[in-house]
């Protein structure tokens, strides 16, 4: 009956046929975020009015889909726009928000070292791209899987249908013609609470029907996929689950599972529980045959008396099942029972022919045993002055080597041997550094060597640790300490040399470590730069660096070229135009391409600013920088709709730029040029007249804006029941100009905010905020029918004055977990309502 009901709704495109079905939560997900995620069955019907139907691959018709999709979390509505909320001051919270710790920056997929040329073993990152001939598959953030056929570099290439995916999809890899996705889920109701499971989606992509099949699926129950690496046929995927709480201590918990490919199937799960204050990073490092994951230890070295924020109230326990792979102790095959042997002052001969045969035992899988655990999550907290202790922070490994014969993996012992004197020596040490580990691009496999660049902010120093690697044993055989001027922003890895980057974006050291003796790596040379780089990589005998850099107070991307001695060959500053250009590949090493074989950079930007007599400008911009072995031609920049996730080069005057809504297709004759092959366009935002079932709807097209006044589905079609539209001045100095919706005094208002013309020149002129005499205002409320009525100047200087002092009421000062709540027609007795300034000393103490 829901689906039949859904399709009533189709027929007579309204929103008013069945008030109380599913298909209400389908319609009206276009455009709520509080109902963008749908069901497998709410997915199938959705797509049959989905705004961009044309591009959608069928749904999988298979129950087993279905299933895997809903335990996934169901889907999300990629189409809805951001819906305007009726502004009515005062703004209302739930209790007092802890704003003061808020961590924005997200989780970080990062990568191990490439895999050994010469090994057979092939070892894999997964990615939101892959080439195969002329096809390229591309997972967009929004829409799904998509694959492009280039048949003729004088066509546009072809773009398929886009397979839509549950969950939150992470990457995917390429694998015997398959393509196989890793999806973390979105949060479920369960019995006990809400959870979320991960999962791996395998995919076929039929070049004869130009789609994509679904192939099977498997589970990963109440985890969260951190990273991930192939193995040869198998997948080392490392995740974490929630925080398990109890009264005495704070747990978190990690987990390595390896699978099996060509079956799809779960072959070891390898579970840690780091104690209280101790985590695992969220990356791995994977190289050679040898798996690592890091952990961060502490140690207390003090006391000091601080403000510190406890759970003062647990919710009810919840317990979830958790099953591991057993490991078994064994002999290491290759020991020999003496604890020290002599090298004979030929230490790179010794490790490979003594060094295997160092560490006494292996863990090796041994079955399978699960058990439960039970979490309370916390329901509030108190802030309490208290004596707390101040850290020392180290970085410990747990070390895996992939046996590929066997087809799993052997956890390496615990022991360390330490090259002292000229001899080899089991010692008592674990495998651990000093300080932390910034990311992926610090540990580096080479040569049978695994270096760690770790560095302690606090104290200042950095340290480059050498480990020795052979067989089933860890050799310490060096620790190199380096001067500290700043944070280590990059490296590189040569065959016979590092270089690393340490600094601020103002000024840094780029620094020259001698590695032609491995195993004793030694300082050599280094020069002082303008601006920190964030990626270094060599090619033909020659540096490349791109990073940021500071020029009379503008933030700007500088792209150079050093010699191999450290002395900078050219260099090339990007978006001088604007005041802040930032790469959005400095965090994602994986969103810049190189194309070694013609010396192009695409790099993509996001640049922002001020400029005299065209007001805030912000664009989303592709640099393309080629050079030679001795300097850099000028860059060129292409402006795009959205940010570039991805580039892939085709050939010399070929390449792809993908986007989450939007694939162009780059061309090179004099200057590089771009096609859109493929866009999805929706309306910026959507209002909703209060007590009606009429929407206003905005949009920009270039220097205009629109306005329509729909019902319905019309929200993303042409028809409207009234339409205004509004020429962007080019004068804005001090501010954007924008629209504001609010509810005033019981009417719907809608407010256009612009700065009159030619008051302001330069941004540091500007009042803040700008007055009614310095303002172009223009309002319009809508009616039953749909019209836009203008209102008079009255009505909205009332309106602007009201907006411009914010008032904050909290309905319940004593809860620290507060949120915001919509509007209240009657305050209760203990609320207390703050001015804006009031509010933010509050939340920011």
């Amino acid at each position: 009956m829901r689906y039949l009901c859904f399709l009533s709704v189709i027929a007579v495109l309204s929103l008013n046929a069945c008030a109380s079905s599913t298909s209400d939560k389908i319609t009206q997900s276009y455009y709520d975020f509080s109902e963008s995620i749908l069901n497998s069955q709410e997915m199938k019907a959705y797509l049959l009015v989905d705004p961009a139907k044309d591009i959608r691959c069928q749904f999988p018709d298979k129950q087993d889909f279905s299933e895997v999709s809903d335990q996934l979390g169901g889907f999300l509505n990629s189409y809805h726009i951001p819906q305007v909320t009726h502004r009515s001051y005062p703004e209302f919270y739930s209790g007092i928000p802890d704003l003061s710790d808020s961590d924005n920056q997200g989780d970080i997929l990062v990568l191990g070292g490439s895999s050994d040329q010469e090994n057979l073993l092939e070892i894999e990152r997964g990615n939101l791209i892959a080439r195969d001939g002329n096809k390229v598959f591309y997972l967009s953030s929004k829409f799904g899987l998509l694959a492009l056929t280039v048949t003729n570099p004088q066509q546009p290439a072809q773009v398929s249908c886009a397979f839509a995916l549950p969950g939150n999809p992470v990457n995917f890899y390429w694998y015997q013609d398959h393509l196989f996705v890793l999806i973390n889920g979105f949060s479920i109701s369960e019995e006990g609470g809400e959870t979320k499971h991960a999962g791996i989606l395998k995919l076929y992509w039929n070049p004869f029907s130009k789609t994509f099949e679904y192939k099977g699926a498997l589970l990963l129950p109440n985890q969260i996929i951190r990273d991930s690496r192939r193995f040869n046929n198998r997948l080392a995927i490392y995740t974490s689950l929630e925080a398990l709480l109890t009264e005495e201590q704070d747990f978190s918990t990690y987990q390595l599972n390896t699978v099996d490919l060509d079956q799809l199937s779960l072959q070891e799960q390898d579970l840690f529980l780091s104690e209280e204050g101790e985590y695992f990073n969220s990356f791995m490092s994977a190289s050679d045959e040898y798996l690592v994951l890091s952990k961060v230890e502490r140690e207390v070295v003090g006391y000091e008396i601080k403000n510190y924020q406890s759970c003062s109230e647990y919710g009810s326990p919840i317990s979830y099942e958790l099953c591991y792979t057993k490991r078994k102790k064994v002999p290491n095959p290759d020991y020999t029972s003496q604890e020290v042997i002599s090298c004979d002052g030929d230490l790179l001969t010794c490790l490979e022919v003594q060094g295997p045969k160092l560490s006494p035992y292996i863990y090796v899988p041994d079955g399978q045993a699960c058990h439960k655990i039970s979490r309370s999550p916390c329901l509030s907290y108190q802030w309490q002055e208290v004596e707390v202790p101040v850290y020392e922070f180290y970085t410990s490994f747990v070390v895996y080597r992939y046996q590929a014969d066997a087809g799993y993996f052997v956890k390496l012992d615990e022991s360390l041997s330490e090259f002292q004197g000229d001899s080899l020596v089991l010692t008592e040490g674990s495998l651990r550094v000093s300080g932390l580990i910034k990311d992926h691009r610090f540990l580096h496999f080479q040569n049978g060597f695994f270096y760690v660049l770790s560095s302690d902010n606090y104290a200042g120093t950095s340290q480059l640790t050498t480990f020795a690697l052979r067989g089933n044993s860890v050799v310490l055989t060096s620790s190199l300490d380096l001067s500290s001027s700043g944070s280590l922003s990059s490296v590189y890895f040569g065959e016979d040399f590092m270089i690393y980057n340490q600094g601020s974006a103002v000024a840094s050291d780029l620094k020259k470590i001698d590695l032609s003796y491995p195993a004793l790596p030694l300082l050599w040379g280094d020069l002082s730069i303008a601006g920190q780089l964030d990626h270094m990589w060599v090619y033909q005998d020659r540096l490349w660096a791109f990073g940021k850099a500071v020029l009379d107070q503008l933030l700007l991307q500088r792209v150079s070229l050093f010699s191999l001695e450290g002395v900078e060959l050219d260099s090339e500053l990007l978006g001088t135009d604007l005041s802040s250009t930032l790469s959005l590949a400095s965090e994602d090493d994986q969103r810049f391409y190189f194309d070694s074989n013609y010396l192009n950079l695409f790099l993509p930007l996001v640049s922002s600013g001020f400029v005299p007599g065209e007001g805030y400008q912000m664009k989303y911009r592709l640099a393309i920088t080629k050079g030679s072995n001795t300097e850099l031609l000028e860059s060129q920049l292409i402006n795009l709709k959205e940010g570039a996730e991805r580039i892939m080069a085709m050939e010399e005057n070929l390449a792809l730029s993908f986007s989450a809504s939007t694939i162009y297709q780059l061309h090179n004759g004099v200057n590089w040029e771009s096609d859109e092959l493929w866009s999805v366009n929706l309306p910026s935002q959507a209002y909703h007249v209060p007590e009606s079932d009429i929407w206003v709807v905005q949009s920009q097209d270039l220097d205009t804006y629109k306005l329509r006044s729909v019902k319905g589905l019309d929200i993303f079609g042409a028809s409207a029941l009234d339409e205004i539209e509004i020429v962007v001045p080019a004068s804005e100095v001090c501010q954007s100009p924008y629209f504001y919706y609010g509810d005033h005094f019981g009417k719907n208002v809608i407010l256009w905010l612009a700065e009159l013309p030619n008051l302001f020149v330069h941004r540091e002129d500007c009042p803040f905020p700008l007055s009614v005499e310095q303002l172009d205002l223009k309002g319009w409320s809508v009616d039953s029918l749909g019209q836009f009525q203008e209102l008079d100047q009255e009505t909205l200087v009332s309106f602007y004055t009201s907006i411009r002092e914010r008032t904050v009421c909290i309905t319940d000062p004593e809860n620290l977990l507060g949120e915001p709540i919509d509007s209240l027609e009657v305050l209760p007795e203990t609320a207390q309502c703050f001015s804006g300034n009031e509010f933010y000393q509050l939340t920011h103490p």
